[in-house]
């Protein structure tokens, strides 16, 4: 509730108002004892990179009794990748484990973005995330109600899903697409963080197009530098002066028409950078020079939810010419699509009941009877 009404508050301002009622709100939470923090468990998984160990929170809900094997749903915050942390999806973490699955939520790498010096560029979060999944799969154990339980004695593992929102959603969309079984050509991932479905709220697909296309509140375009940089390409996309037109995936500068095939550097990973290489739109993309028009073969699930006035998460750019591209199973909720009076931005302020329901949903059909 308390997120509703901020998220509301946010939309209406002034910011005097919003810090007025919201102080009122953590007060009143007090009061009665409210907390978001009475998880059943509360641990942590490392990612060891470059021969250092980072260490990422991770909590759990867990169902009750705890007994047998449970499918499990892997939830990861948004934020523009510059904020947030697990305490997100607390509220759905105990829905899940209400509904017979082991819930986690965990923190990953931040960028380096406003001062924040221990922040990380991609794939770095993506990382985090793949190991978490496969922390998930080990021999670890964990503490619960004064009983040990080891997570190979709990945990169905072959029946794990993962669902985000907002920057959280693109990590679920690349780790879905970069399934050991996917045999995609820029990353190779172990099996043991392979997942089993992807649900994507409001989840960017075409990083290239969001630099140019976002009108969210805030500053997307130096989120999305923070996260990709140092990148060549997107240090030259930096100095366009003016606005570009995307026609057969080659942006053009409208003035000089220099394409961005032009700016990329011989030998890059990528014609389009990292801003291609961390877009779910490029995956297994033949002949990236050309129209890279090719279907997208996922042999997982993928649910994707978006609103039509979402202006941070661009609807037809970033949901409809992606979901086309999808060759597998998948499914879409689209929010205010034929209302065009609707509240439907990126935030799911007043669809949020409904937006939990369809996701539990799409994982009780992939995930309890895999």
């Amino acid at each position: 509730m308390r997120r509703i009404l901020e998220e509301v508050l946010v939309m209406c301002k002034p910011v005097s108002l919003v810090t007025m009622v919201l102080t009122l709100l953590v007060l009143l939470a007090g009061m009665c004892g409210c907390s978001q923090e009475d998880w059943d468990v509360v641990t942590s998984y490392s990612n060891d990179l470059n021969g250092q160990s980072h260490v990422h929170a991770l909590a759990m809900e867990l169902p009750d009794p705890l007994n047998g094997l449970h499918p499990v749903i892997v939830f990861i915050h948004g934020g523009w990748y510059a904020t947030g942390d697990y305490r997100s999806f607390y509220s759905e973490c105990h829905e899940a484990a209400q509904r017979g699955f082991i819930a986690i939520s965990i923190d990953y790498h931040l960028t380096p973005y406003q001062g924040n010096t221990t922040g990380k560029v991609w794939p770095e979060q993506l990382d985090d995330a793949k190991m978490a999944v496969k922390w998930l799969r080990s021999d670890h154990a964990i503490y619960y109600k004064g009983t040990l339980y080891r997570l190979s004695q709990i945990i169905q593992t072959n029946a794990i899903g993962v669902a985000g929102e907002s920057a959280g959603a693109h990590i679920a969309l690349m780790m879905g697409l970069t399934n050991s079984t996917m045999d995609n050509r820029y990353y190779h991932y172990s099996p043991m963080s392979d997942v089993q479905a992807v649900c994507s709220m409001a989840g960017t697909t075409h990083f290239l197009s969001a630099y140019y296309e976002s009108q969210g509140e805030g500053d997307p375009v130096s989120f999305i530098e923070a996260l990709l940089e140092p990148d060549p390409v997107l240090a030259a996309l930096v100095d366009f002066d003016d606005p570009c037109t995307f026609e057969y995936n080659c942006y053009s500068n409208t003035k000089t028409g220099a394409c961005m095939q032009e700016i990329v550097p011989q030998g890059s990973t990528h014609p389009f950078g990292l801003l291609a290489y961390a877009s779910p739109y490029y995956q297994f993309c033949p002949d990236p020079y050309n129209q890279c028009e090719s279907p997208i073969y996922n042999d997982v699930p993928i649910m994707m939810m978006i609103g039509t006035d979402d202006q941070t998460v661009p609807y037809a750019s970033q949901h409809e010419s992606f979901f086309n591209k999808l060759d597998g199973p998948k499914e879409e909720v689209v929010y205010c699509k034929d209302q065009p009076l609707c509240v439907c931005g990126h935030s799911f302020t007043f669809h949020i009941t409904d937006r939990n329901e369809r996701m539990f949903r799409f994982f009780d059909d992939r995930l309890k009877n895999p």
